[in-house]
């Protein structure tokens, strides 16, 4: 999944994703949470992106109600 990160990471942000740095800090979070028992890297990191799709989506949501369109008979759909 690295290759489909940008290259925004590193003091000059213009690095890939580091994918042994970014498991390597998930496993710290894992050792200091225990709400993570149980849980692989993996499965942390994925609640991380829902988390930020959540927090992407509810704002978009929220404004297309407030124009007055049902959500519930439209699709989101996203590029770019």
């Amino acid at each position: 999944i690295p290759e489909f990160f940008p290259n925004i990471f590193g003091p000059n942000e213009d690095e890939p994703l580091d994918l042994e740095g970014a498991r390597a800090a998930f496993r710290a979070l894992a050792e200091e949470n225990h709400e993570a028992d149980g849980r692989t890297v993996e499965e942390l990191a994925y609640g991380f992106v829902q988390v930020a799709n959540e927090a992407m989506c509810r704002p978009i949501r929220n404004l297309t109600q407030m124009r007055g369109f049902d959500i519930t008979k439209h699709a989101l759909a996203c590029f770019g």
